[in-house]
């Protein structure tokens, strides 16, 4: 018996995407090449309800003094981190130690997450001891990825 080879044609590749262009930037005496970027698309992002969570314990570490405020750089835009630093050096002034005032670890007790096509919003509920904080989130889409925005912790 002689092995049959059947023989097909590639998939065609769908319409390429369209590509879109920043002006240029000045950084100096010369002008930055501009840069393609690729329309976001909600679909094309991960759901945003783990990395969510996450980032709310990680603030909230940071709060605390658990944590350093460098760890969330790269998944906080600037006022959001400019939030979480005023908050911690507040609660450092003001010689709370949030971890003795409700001890034991973060946990998330309930998450709502809505995304849309180029943000999400969520609101968090946190559990620590006995005492219970609520958060909300805004997730912009920046380069393919979820950045926070804002991040207002009650």
């Amino acid at each position: 018996m002689n092995p049959r080879l059947v023989v097909t044609t590639p998939p065609q590749p769908g319409p390429p995407l369209p590509l879109t262009w920043e002006a240029p930037r000045r950084t100096g005496p010369r002008s930055a090449r501009p840069l393609p970027t690729r329309p976001v698309e909600a679909a094309a992002l991960p759901d945003p309800t783990r990395l969510c969570c996450s980032l709310v314990k990680a603030a909230l570490e940071v709060i605390t003094g658990t944590r350093q405020l460098s760890q969330l750089n790269a998944w906080l835009l600037p006022a959001a981190l400019q939030q979480v630093a005023a908050r911690a050096e507040h609660a450092r002034l003001e010689g709370r130690d949030l971890l003795r005032q409700a001890p034991g670890p973060v946990r998330v007790r309930r998450v709502r997450c809505e995304p849309e096509a180029r943000h999400a919003e969520a609101t968090v509920i946190i559990e620590q001891g006995e005492r219970l904080r609520a958060v909300a989130v805004r997730l912009v889409a920046v380069r393919d990825q979820w950045r926070v925005g804002v991040l207002q912790i009650g």
